[in-house]
């Protein structure tokens, strides 16, 4: 069990908030459409924006409340997050076309990197 707690993600008042370790942190975030803790490597990732219904911005939060954002591969949207045992939390990611054989996939962030690199295929 990770040290973030209470996540709360409010798209009216467009808030996504949380404490860690007994202090509350939150930040604004327009058009949110799933917010998720990632408790293997202890931060938030946020998916919101919105183009023909698909999110069209990935951020990820620290737990101190620092962020960053992500690009979306080529070729790809944004779908939505889901739970990984492997990496933790994925963002699966669609595409128009079959990319060798799948069309969604599971996609892990490096939060070294600041990027994120495609597992495997979501069925």
């Amino acid at each position: 069990m990770g040290d973030i707690k209470n996540l709360v993600s409010d798209s009216k008042k467009g808030k996504v908030s949380w404490r860690f370790k007994g202090e509350l942190f939150s930040m604004e975030v327009e058009e949110i459409d799933q917010a998720i803790v990632d408790n293997k490597h202890n931060g938030i990732v946020i998916l919101s924006g919105k183009n023909n219904n698909l999110p069209t911005r990935l951020t990820a939060v620290l737990s101190d409340g620092s962020s960053f954002d992500l690009s979306c591969p080529k070729k790809f949207s944004f779908y939505y997050l889901s739970e990984h045992a492997e990496i933790g939390i994925s963002v699966v990611c669609v595409s128009p076309d079959p990319v060798n054989g799948w069309r969604d996939w599971h996609f892990g962030i490096d939060y070294e990197k600041k990027e994120l690199f495609r597992h495997c295929p979501a069925y």
